[in-house]
């Protein structure tokens, strides 16, 4: 017996005590992990949507004609209205172009962009 208490170790009840530790901590830093990888993918998809709803907005902005429903995008509405604003005192002609895209699914929403095309002068 005086040879089993010298020995070092741990007990039984130590080893389980320090396994539901490292149980806990590691449930804790899987359910943080996966909170931002879930994160990272509503990211991705926003910075996916706001790139295309750019793309149509250059579009738009080139070619008057531009329709997004002709390639069968039924996400993407494009709107002109012909507008003038007042700058410095003038009255300035144009289009006010938005291009609004709608992403369904989870982490979805809906980007919006406007712009202003200056009509062009004929002098």
């Amino acid at each position: 017996m005086r040879y089993l208490k010298n020995r070092g170790g741990f007990t039984l009840v130590e080893v389980l005590v320090a396994a539901a530790i490292l149980v806990i901590v590691v449930a804790a830093l899987s359910g943080l992990l996966l909170q931002g990888y879930r994160a990272m993918g509503k990211a991705g998809k926003k910075s996916e949507n706001l790139h295309l709803a750019q793309e149509d907005m250059e579009a738009a902005i080139s070619d008057p004609d531009y329709d997004p429903g002709k390639d069968g995008c039924e996400d993407t509405e494009v709107s002109r209205v012909p507008h003038s604003l007042e700058i410095f005192g003038e009255i300035v002609e144009g289009t006010l172009i938005t291009v609004k895209r709608i992403y369904p699914g989870e982490g979805g929403g809906e980007v919006t962009y406007t712009y202003f095309v200056v009509d062009g002068d004929d002098d």
